[in-house]
């Protein structure tokens, strides 16, 4: 490159620091800019996002391509990384502070108004200090980051001060398969240190265009962020490092040569000079080959994971992931768990790569090895997500441990990911779940300071707490928002206790679901619609009484006679009578209906499994002349109600009575909530808000107060 290729001011062919000199730069994330031509180090996400989809890394089979990797943005890792170390900390805090108010330690916006007893202040504090947060697959560092922020806002409050650098040394651990994720994760966290650094001390001087650094270098983040295969780890709790043999009683030799090589890799973290280094490097190599030796006298006993070990070279030059389990890279003798496992694990089938014709019997190899060696237990989810969900379980403390995690909506009701949802119950004693649609805004497409590629995937954020009683299962609704609420919607938090809510309604096909439900009121409609006797379809279909549902559905469900309306694409499925369709029709197009699809089904496709368990209201089978009659007036406004949509050049049709008849409809919800015997309000205006672009306001504090 020529010096006008850097420097260059002819406009035709700007030099790239000229352009560069033209932003505002700026060492504090997430802060609004003076103009549009700032930039902050959360840069560094989008630049992950767009530099990680097309490279590949390591060996042919550690391939973790584009699919699932999407950078989380700032707001909702924050709100994540609050709800976890607020449970993390609930233990060591005064019963005095609510959960709110404890939250409020986390949020470096929020001034702290509730000052405590120094006993119980210095109790709190020594908690937020010792709490060590993990993440799995750290991307581009936004967990971490974010637990950094709220971290040192807690011990700054608490304690007037707080050091980032220490904070990362004792508190903040990291891997991931690439080593690009790596870098940005360790260069997201230098930037952090180094602002911490400038806050107190004139750190540097610009004369002449030169910047010189009068502060003390930075610490070597290789021994807490990691390049290494998350999915190498053995997926069970009571697996130990230095046992020669899984389960095997502990080895003294092993345990001695593990605590030699984590305390020489402590000492990297501030080996400064490249003399310090060398003696790092050097004692690394020779406790490694002590390791070796040690191993090879076990013979087959020694464990795969132990000899990977052994051979990673976490330090230097190396671009080839570590395999092997995470309790050996970040190894201590007194292992518990970590306190916090957190973030966004990849959405994608294991060893895709290997996922074609010609190698598919290779794929299924691939698979086994992670049900047979490394124990994994969601294998048939076929999606390496459910994996790292499985990962965190296991490395979090067994008692106390809290796994959250970003994933996709399916976790709630998708068949495969069943696997998932029974690990997690078995394994803690709570879990709290929020889910996101992602119309009219969308969870993964906000960037303070740069547009990213759209991401479409409806997600749920769980939090699961750690534990052997029985699991508490708390959820809130499929919360939707425009984008100018999307802050209120991401802090508003308000969920029902589900836990048993579908017990003894075994046969109907959602037993297994964690249904997505935003109030008690909604909570009291489904039991009630499950203590009903008849089902609304029948088992037998009867010739020309079919009843069609559309395949898919956003605002609006219409429920119509199957064939009425052409071109349709509908889902057909069985009534026994002209009368038992007209009741069908009834209960399902109004607001009950469009609910309790909305509390079983995945927030777009409409499939007849997400009504099993619906029913017709007892009360309309004893009487059902009302009923019926609002039956014949839907059918009879079809015709009027029709809208059409394009879809890649062809026009389909389909019934909107909402927006048509709200008439007509209002009857029907009325008539229906009464012939349930439950109370029309405030249940029927959740309803409603339950179907609009605002359904978030359900999960706000006195959001049912809003509408009762």
């Amino acid at each position: 490159l020529s010096p006008s290729d850097y420097w260059g001011s002819d406009p035709g062919n700007l030099g790239i620091f000229t352009i560069l000199s033209r932003f505002h730069w700026t060492l504090d994330e997430h802060r609004p800019g003076v103009s549009e031509q700032t930039l902050d180090p959360e840069l560094l996400s989008n630049l992950f996002e767009r530099l990680i989809a097309p490279t590949d890394v390591g060996p042919e089979n550690l391939d973790r391509m584009p699919g699932g990797t999407y950078y989380t943005p700032a707001d909702v890792a924050g709100e994540m990384v609050k709800d976890a170390l607020t449970v993390a900390a609930r233990e060591a805090a005064p019963t005095s502070l609510s959960d709110v108010e404890l939250r409020g330690l986390f949020d470096e916006n929020e001034a702290w108004s509730h000052p405590l007893p120094a006993k119980a202040a210095e109790r709190l504090a020594d908690r937020v200090a010792s709490v060590k947060v993990f993440d799995p697959a750290v991307g581009s560092g936004e967990f971490l980051f974010s637990a950094l922020v709220a971290l040192k806002s807690a011990l700054t409050k608490l304690r007037s001060k707080a050091d980032a650098e220490e904070i990362i040394r004792r508190q903040l651990y990291g891997q991931d398969i690439h080593p690009l994720a790596v870098q940005i994760t360790r260069l997201r966290l230098f930037v952090a240190m180094r602002a911490g650094h400038a806050a107190t001390q004139s750190m540097v001087d610009i004369e002449e265009g030169r910047m010189q650094s009068i502060d003390k270098p930075l610490p070597n983040l290789e021994a807490r962020i990691v390049c290494a295969d998350t999915l190498e780890t053995v997926a069970d709790a009571d697996w130990r490092p230095d046992h020669p043999h899984q389960f095997d009683s502990s080895d003294p030799d092993i345990r001695a040569a593990l605590i030699d090589l984590a305390c020489n890799r402590e000492r990297w973290f501030y080996a400064y000079s490249e003399d310090d280094k060398q003696s790092v490097l050097d004692a690394d190599h020779r406790l490694r080959d002590v390791l070796r030796t040690l191993l090879a006298r076990k013979g087959n006993l020694a464990t795969k994971e132990l000899w990977s070990f052994a051979d990673a070279q976490l330090f230097g030059n190396s671009q080839f992931p570590a395999l092997t389990d995470t309790r050996l890279l970040f190894y201590s003798p007194d292992w518990e768990g970590f306190d916090v496992v957190i973030g966004n694990p990849p959405y994608e089938i294991p060893y895709r790569e290997l996922n074609h014709s010609k190698t598919r019997k290779q794929h299924r190899a691939a698979i086994k090895r992670l049900k047979d060696e490394k124990r994994y237990k969601t294998t048939n989810v076929r999606d390496m997500f459910s994996m790292f969900c499985e990962v965190g379980l296991a490395l979090a403390n067994p008692t106390r441990g809290v796994v959250t995690m970003i994933v996709p909506l399916s976790l709630a009701f998708g068949q495969k990911e069943r696997a998932l949802r029974d690990q997690l119950s078995k394994r803690s004693a709570s879990v709290a779940l929020r889910h996101y649609d992602q119309r009219p805004d969308a969870i993964f497409n906000e960037s303070p300071t740069v547009s990213s590629p759209g991401n479409s995937q409806r997600a749920t954020i769980f939090t699961a707490t750690r534990g052997a009683s029985q699991v508490r299962v708390t959820t809130g609704g499929l919360n939707r928002w425009p984008s100018n609420e999307r802050e209120n919607c991401l802090r508003a938090d308000r969920k029902v206790d589900v836990t048993g809510l579908l017990n003894g309604n075994g046969g109907n096909g959602i037993t297994s679901q964690w249904p997505r439900i935003p109030t008690y009121d909604v909570k009291s409609l489904v039991s009630t619609v499950l203590e009903q006797s008849t089902p609304v379809f029948g088992s037998e279909l009867c010739e020309g009484l079919g009843i069609g549902l559309p395949t898919s559905c956003r605002y609006f469900l219409s429920a119509l006679p199957a064939g009425k309306v052409t071109p349709r694409s509908e889902t057909v499925t069985a009534v026994e009578s002209e009368d038992r369709r007209l009741l069908a029709m009834v209960a399902l197009n109004g607001h009950v209906g469009y609910a309790w699809w909305s509390v079983f089904g995945d927030g777009f496709h409409v499939k007849v499994s997400d009504f099993a368990g619906f029913t017709i209201p007892d009360a309309w089978i004893d009487a059902p002349e009302d009923a019926l009659d609002l039956g014949r007036q839907l059918v009879s406004a079809i015709d009027a109600n029709l809208v059409e949509t394009v879809n890649r050049g062809k026009t389909w049709r389909n019934v909107d009575f909402h927006s048509g008849r709200p008439d007509l409809i209002e009857q029907i919800d009325k008539l229906h909530i009464s012939a349930l015997g439950l109370p029309k309000e405030p249940l029927l205006s959740q309803l409603r808000i339950m179907r609009s672009n605002s359904s978030w306001l359900l999960a706000s504090e006195g959001g049912e107060g809003l509408i009762g």
